[in-house]
């Protein structure tokens, strides 16, 4: 964190005390509080805790430079992480760099979540749901198979009930982009 970011933390962490009227007397504080003020100590405490948040992810050496930039930057993590087409239309350096570390954490959380066969979780898990109700039975009687990645975030999951195979072209967010009879 920042020492810019830390002074204006603290100051919302300060305006916020204020404006909720905490002491330190051992009873019980009883304070008088009009609806505006309730809503300004509110939006304090959702600002700490939205400054928090989106600081982590800005890359090194990176700091969005007015409060549009942040939210292009966490529109475009956004969309990165849940693999969203990049929006060509957007030329917002925010966009970009939010898009680009989005992306670089799905991957880390698509390596995390790799299981037995290889592929991610979801992926696995969605493919097994989709054969299950292909032959009407319950997911935990689906086998997976062999995995191997199609493309980038797309997997080729090999399933099977008993002696019948079928192929799930998956994201790996879970996504069914295929179903086909027959091995992998």
């Amino acid at each position: 964190m920042t020492t810019r970011m830390a002074t204006k933390t603290v100051t919302l962490l300060v305006s916020a005390a204020l404006a909720l009227q905490v002491t330190s007397a051992p009873t019980p504080a009883r304070a008088e509080m009009s609806d505006g003020e309730k809503a300004a100590a509110l939006l304090a405490i959702i600002g700490i805790a939205a400054l928090a948040a989106s600081a982590k992810h800005y890359p090194k050496g990176y700091t969005p430079r007015s409060d549009l930039e942040k939210s292009e930057f966490a529109r475009g993590y956004s969309d990165g992480l849940k693999g969203a087409r990049y929006w060509e239309d957007n030329q917002t350096i925010g966009y970009a760099k939010g898009y680009q570390v989005g992306e670089e954490q799905r991957d880390r959380d698509a390596q995390a979540q790799q299981g037995q066969t290889g592929a991610p979780f979801l992926a696995t898990k969605g493919c097994a749901e989709i054969v299950a109700r292909n032959f009407g039975v319950n997911p935990r009687r689906v086998t997976l198979g062999q995995a191997r990645p199609s493309s980038k975030h797309v997997w080729m999951i090999e399933a099977a009930v008993g002696r019948d195979y079928m192929t799930c072209t998956m994201r790996d967010s879970g996504e069914v982009l295929d179903l086909r009879g027959g091995r992998l």
